[in-house]
């Protein structure tokens, strides 16, 4: 419990170090820019004036600077979001029309089923009847053979008969 807790102290420790030595470098150019907009020279080279008049200029055009960067961020956003809708449509339309030939495949496949299904029911029937004309032409092939070993039986011992 102690090794963990001094391993997250730890660990948050170099975090918030390697953090903060990331953002010097931000926090030095912010202070720079911060510097710059409150320089009275920029004041009245932008303003033309150096009197508080002339801060009410330069911080409205600062904002309205400000205001064209996050218009054209939303501009931007907003051509983004409307090349993904229209991807995204487009890929609507593309899944429609897989997914209607896929429906019209497997139509086709459920009537091919249906006509495999047919014909074997055919091949089936085909089959018992064959089967039955099989066991007719055997029952009568048994009776001529009976009927022929009869009268074979019958000749030999009459043939015999007259021998002796």
């Amino acid at each position: 419990m102690i090794f963990a807790l001094s391993g997250f102290l730890a660990g948050s420790l170099c975090s918030f170090a390697i953090v903060h030595q990331m953002l010097s470098g931000l926090r030095d150019l912010a202070k720079k820019s911060e510097k710059i907009a409150n320089d009275p020279v920029a004041r009245y080279i932008y303003t033309g004036r150096n009197d508080e008049i002339g801060q009410l200029e330069y911080v409205q055009i600062f904002q309205a600077a400000k205001l064209r960067t996050a218009i054209g961020r939303v501009k931007e956003s907003s051509e983004v979001l409307e090349h993904a809708s229209e991807e995204i449509a487009s890929g609507n339309v593309d899944l429609s029309s897989r997914t209607e030939n896929q429906a019209s495949s497997l139509e086709e496949t459920a009537s091919s089923m249906e006509e495999i299904t047919s014909t074997v029911q055919q091949n089936a029937e085909n089959a018992k009847q064959a089967n039955v004309l099989v066991m007719e032409a055997r029952k009568q092939a048994e009776k001529s053979g009976k009927k022929r070993y009869g009268s074979f039986q019958y000749h030999k011992s009459h043939v015999t008969n007259q021998r002796e």
